[in-house]
């Protein structure tokens, strides 16, 4: 459990029940946060943004080339714009020796903030057959040449002599694990080692040293459950065609088998959502199937939920993004906020997510005449191209990998656009967050989001149901300490207890209307008071029968965490 840092006298009106509506506004003028020309001190004045990842905490990580007179120093990474690793740094290498950074390839940040990455690196101590390596921060995990860890590949032996041949792709999460897609190069294939992709998982201790290595896929190796053979792993090193939770859930896109017209899945845990050739979630009634998901986007979140982008057969408007099994938007598709123009498609480069609040978040280009780019949260626009953004205009936003990034928890958002004043800007949005904590035990009761935001003059709505019976009276209470979305509770007579009881966390405790078998909705209002933003409480359901009409007396639901935004 972790316990909120701010106290209880500033929590907003949690027993405001009943009629309240989620508050309605205007087009939200996100401000930017980094900018061309913006000096870097121990640097130079940025030139221009090339990668970009965000945490839950709201810190940013951005790499910058700048106009540092140096030319093999002008790359930076900088953390909320301050210099954290400059190009030409020096790092440790396994043989005791050291290298200097000279190329950022692959980028990403946990909660804790620390980092994956993968870089190239020169100097005498390296050449161009070991001259890149998977890091955490600036500890190097892996290099070209070395030996593989790993000895079985889904119970399949690898050769013992394997090395590792390039590395694509590195995304990090708060477990400190680091999901990687790259070459292995295994004597048993040959001289092909171009082609043996693979996907694998290192599981590192709290200072950053490998504790164990796990080859998730590869090709040439059976994919697992099957007799099939995997043919490639990964997408071409495009760094959305993989994607790592908080709770270790990875996916990615993968070719396996022999017909070329139904090799490419999409991947989940191992286990296969889409396949080509396979029957798509076409909504039209046209029965279509995938035709491809080679070139897909995938993402997941912490509670199984999953994302991903594919082309159906049939021509005409094929592309699709589907969300848990379901078709969330087609080409051609269109809702309020962006009507009357529909959907052109998806973009090949910008990634998607699935956070772990349930949002999803994509881009998107419409069949407008001007101003058709957007990033969008779910169905509402983020923002587009020919919108404000700080004291500006937005000329075009981003359309490559790193276009923008969003928390895992879903509240903060950071995105790369062109200004009309000249040069990239990066904007941040804030959408508080609103996260299920499902706990390790299963608790009968549910406690659901219904609607609204977790942003100062808003509200949001939660839904209790699966009660022991009609009759029982619904409470939720809210407490400053509380397990979060990949922890467990405390086991009880009573159920897993997802939160603390303790008089000095305990903050209030909302009663709602008799449960009479349907769900029973409680609205909570946010006060507009910038204090409360950061506020983060915890609350969990409890289904009370006082009148001994069941054989159980507290029925418990799992638990949400709320983290208040602007």
């Amino acid at each position: 459990m972790r316990a909120a840092s701010i106290s209880a006298r500033i929590l907003f009106a949690l027993a405001a029940l009943g009629a309240a509506e989620v508050c309605a506004s205007a087009q939200t003028v996100y401000p930017i946060v980094l900018e061309r020309d913006q000096k870097v001190i121990g640097s130079g004045r940025i030139q221009n943004i090339q990668m970009l990842s965000i945490n839950p905490g709201g810190f940013f990580f951005a790499l910058v080339f700048t106009d540092y007179p140096v030319s093999t120093e002008n790359l930076a990474l900088v953390l909320n714009g301050y210099l954290t690793l400059p190009e030409d740094a020096t790092v440790s290498l396994p043989d005791g020796t050291s290298a200097q950074v000279e190329n950022f390839l692959s980028l990403d940040s946990n909660k804790t903030g620390y980092l994956g990455m993968i870089l190239d690196l020169r100097g005498t101590n390296v050449t161009n057959k070991t001259d890149t390596g998977v890091f955490w921060n600036t500890q190097i995990l892996a290099r070209e040449g070395d030996t593989v860890l790993a000895t079985h590949v889904n119970g399949t032996a690898l050769d013992a002599s394997s090395t590792y041949v390039s590395f694509d792709q590195a995304h990090i999460n708060s477990a400190n694990q680091i999901l990687v897609t790259g070459v292995i190069q295994d004597p048993s294939f040959g001289t092909a080692a171009q082609t043996e992709t693979a996907l694998w998982l290192y599981d590192t201790d709290s200072a950053g040293s490998v504790v164990s290595e796990t080859i998730l896929l590869m090709r040439g190796k059976p994919f697992p459950g099957t007799t099939e053979t995997v043919n490639f792993a990964g997408s071409g090193g495009h760094p959305n065609s993989s994607a790592l939770s908080e709770s270790g859930d990875w996916m990615t896109v993968a070719r396996i088998g022999s017909s070329t017209s139904s090799d490419a899945v999409v991947v989940h845990n191992g286990n296969i959502l889409a396949r080509e050739g396979s029957p798509a979630p076409d909504p039209t009634g046209a029965n279509r199937v995938w035709m491809d998901l080679y070139s897909s986007k995938v993402a997941t979140n912490s509670l199984g939920d999953t994302m991903y982008t594919g082309l159906m057969a049939g021509g005409g408007l094929n592309a699709a993004l589907v969300v848990n099994g379901e078709p969330f938007m087609l080409e051609g598709g269109t809702f309020p906020s962006i009507s009357p123009s529909v959907i052109a498609n998806f973009g090949a480069a910008p990634p998607i997510f699935i956070t772990d609040s349930g949002d999803v978040f994509w881009s998107g280009n419409t069949t407008a005449a001007v101003n058709e780019q957007y990033y969008f949260r779910n169905q509402e626009v983020i923002i587009r191209e020919g919108g404000p953004v700080g004291n500006d205009t937005v000329r075009s936003l981003w359309a490559a990998e790193y276009a923008f990034d969003v928390s895992s928890n879903g509240r903060f958002f950071l995105g790369k656009v062109t200004v009309d004043s000249g040069g990239d800007a990066l904007f941040l949005a804030d959408f508080g967050a609103l996260v299920p904590t499902p706990g390790c035990s299963g608790n009968p009761g549910t406690l659901k989001r219904a609607g609204g935001e977790a942003q100062i003059d808003q509200s949001f709505t939660l839904e209790m149901d699966n009660a022991q019976g009609v009759g029982v009276t619904p409470l939720i209470v809210w407490s400053l300490d509380g397990s979060d979305v990949n922890e467990c509770g405390t086991d009880t007579k009573r159920g897993e207890l997802l939160i603390s009881l303790l008089q000095q966390n305990v903050v209030a405790s909302t009663f709602g209307p008799t449960y009479m078998g349907s769900p029973v909705q409680m609205t909570f209002d946010i006060p507009n008071d910038p204090a409360l933003v950061d506020l983060k409480v915890y609350g969990q359901g409890a289904f009370l029968d006082m009148g001994g009409a069941t054989s159980t007396p507290v029925q418990l639901t799992n638990g949400f965490s709320v983290e208040v935004g602007m």
